[in-house]
């Protein structure tokens, strides 16, 4: 099904398509005007030994190079301790209604907490910011003093950055305003093909036969009346995906928003439009992959709604919500590849291309050893940024470790498999005997080659 043929059901069935995306469009807007702006605000606490025996060796009466060893263990114990119940209840009395999160800070591995306060009144969150810590600190000595510890050996919590200005945090507004635009435009593609399938199979009802009500009078040239396949889909997805760096991606989405996701998805409603339009019929023999994929499907589905079901985190949410576009990216590759492509030649052309990529990534790789620099951090690509922080050239000693166009070197290495698989022929061999089958009705013909003698 080309693209043309796809604009053109959509045309056709206008009065579906036009005032569902405009009523999407004009919710993404109220919610973009009503949704209050979330502002941030943050501060950093060290735990710090005491000063008695902080005089021993070797820190000699300096508390700050003795930030390790059980002051992690206490760190995790007060952070424990601001999270539960009872501390949430005092911090409300305190006047701290909006939620907090105490975790240890980013990139550290001593007794370094990360306090971080959430709302939407800018001023208030600075005030229920300087509360937090103020109270951590509070915790820390009640700690202490429960244990019966002498006040000289009382380990300290030095507030290290103090309460920044709250920051405005737009990025879960704009998730939730496309959110709403992307539901409301793929809502309204779906019901155009639906009724447009309805109304093919009534007139073919009608006619008695299997023909196309709306012949098309003159394909256009070019890519735009270019009948598409799932190879072609596949090909796509397979170059975005490896010659893009993984980890650039588009903004607000995370590791998921990558643009060979994205592409997945288009072609995930390609199928569809193309399946419902009878254009297209999954193969035979090739419904198993997509019932173990309907299996997984339902098991992450109800994870998903066991977590909906507790008091998640933020975090927690946005990570179960970038595991539901990661399983519509899944069930688009094993939709595409088990139903989409309909002969063996098509699947022998998608392989021989795998594999030329896979062995164009792994150059790149060879290029990255060589000369122990990474090609991907030169590229850059207006409206993608980068969903992983600091990444640099990987070595281990004075060996290094490519990524080429990945993220990680494990992942280099699990990517470019196919460069080393060997080619498919669509020849047989002259030394087996060629067998073929083909379809009575015209249908596709298969070929295989018998074992050598």
């Amino acid at each position: 099904m080309s693209l043309s043929q796809i604009f053109a059901v959509l045309r056709r069935r206008w009065y579906l398509m036009v005032p569902i995306t405009l009523l999407s469009l004009f919710a993404g807007l109220y919610l973009n005007r009503t949704v209050p702006v979330a502002y941030q605000s943050q501060s950093s606490v060290a735990l710090l030994d005491s000063r008695a025996v902080a005089k021993l060796a070797p820190t000699f009466g300096n508390p700050i190079s003795n930030a390790g060893g059980s002051l992690v263990v206490t760190a995790d114990v007060l952070i424990r301790t601001l999270a539960s119940t009872d501390a949430a209840r005092d911090l409300h009395s305190r006047g701290v209604t909006d939620p907090y999160t105490v975790a240890f800070a980013a990139n550290t591995a001593g007794p370094l907490l990360t306090l971080t306060v959430t709302g939407t009144d800018q001023d208030k969150v600075l005030e229920e910011t300087t509360t937090v810590t103020a109270f951590a600190g509070e915790q820390l000595k009640a700690l202490q003093a429960e244990a019966k510890v002498s006040p000289a050996y009382y380990i300290q919590a030095a507030p290290i950055v103090l309460p920044q200005v709250p920051v405005s945090q737009l990025k879960s507004r704009y998730q939730q305003v496309m959110a709403v635009i992307i539901f409301g435009t793929a809502t309204a593609f779906t019901l155009s093909f639906v009724t447009e399938s309805a109304v093919l199979t009534r007139r073919r009802r009608l006619a008695g036969a299997d023909i196309d009500p709306w012949p098309a009078k003159r394909l256009p040239r070019g890519l735009w009346g270019r009948r598409l396949d799932a190879t072609a889909i596949l090909t796509g997805y397979l170059a975005l995906a490896l010659f893009i760096p993984s980890d650039l991606a588009l903004p607000g989405l995370g590791g998921v928003g990558t643009p060979a996701n994205v592409f997945a998805l288009l072609g995930l409603f390609w199928y569809l439009a193309a399946w419902l339009t009878g254009r297209i019929r999954p193969a035979p023999g090739t419904r198993l992959p997509r019932v173990v994929m309907c299996v997984l499907a339902a098991a992450i589905l109800l994870s998903y709604i066991a977590n909906a079901s507790r008091s998640s985190t933020h975090k927690e949410v946005l990570a179960a919500d970038r595991g539901l576009i990661g399983l519509l990216v899944w069930v688009s590759l094993v939709v595409l590849a088990s139903a989409g492509i309909q002969d063996r030649a098509r699947l022998d052309v998608l392989l021989r291309r795998i594999i030329v990529m896979g062995a164009v990534v792994a150059a790149i790789g060879y290029y990255d050893f060589f000369t122990a620099t990474n090609i991907a951090d030169k590229i850059r690509i207006p409206g993608l940024s980068s969903s992983v922080a600091q990444i640099t050239t990987l070595d281990r000693g004075s060996f290094t470790r490519p990524r080429s166009t990945t993220a990680q070197s494990l992942e280099f290495g699990a990517g470019c498999w196919p460069s080393w698989c060997p080619s498919p022929s669509s020849r047989p061999s002259t030394r087996c005997a060629s067998t073929s089958t083909g379809s009575a009705a015209g249908g596709p013909s298969r070929s295989w080659a018998a074992p050598c003698r």
